[in-house]
């Protein structure tokens, strides 16, 4: 885990037990961050964790595109690294 992973996983769960606690709903629904009232007003405490979390957010997604990590996890150092020939199917014995 990268220290940018780990900074956005802290900034989240500041933030989800925040929202959580202010609309009474679970640390753990997926569904916080679809909600605006969950970005809190300006001034309060849950609108600085939801800040600091996008702000997470953003820095840990910029390290994986620097990196080459795709949303799959895999790794591409640099464009001339991919396969440049095609893929064969491998046939299926039996059929």
């Amino acid at each position: 885990m990268t220290g940018s992973e780990l900074l956005f996983r802290a900034a989240d769960a500041t933030w989800r037990s925040e929202a959580a606690r202010i609309l009474q709903r679970e640390e753990t629904d997926l569904g916080l961050v679809l909600l605006p009232e969950a970005r809190g007003e300006p001034g309060t405490l849950l609108r600085a964790a939801f800040e600091v979390r996008e702000r997470a957010y953003a820095t840990w997604r910029r390290g994986k595109v620097e990196a080459g990590i795709s949303e799959t996890g895999s790794v591409i150092p640099f464009p001339s690294a991919r396969a440049t020939e095609p893929v064969r199917r491998l046939g299926v014995r039996g059929r």
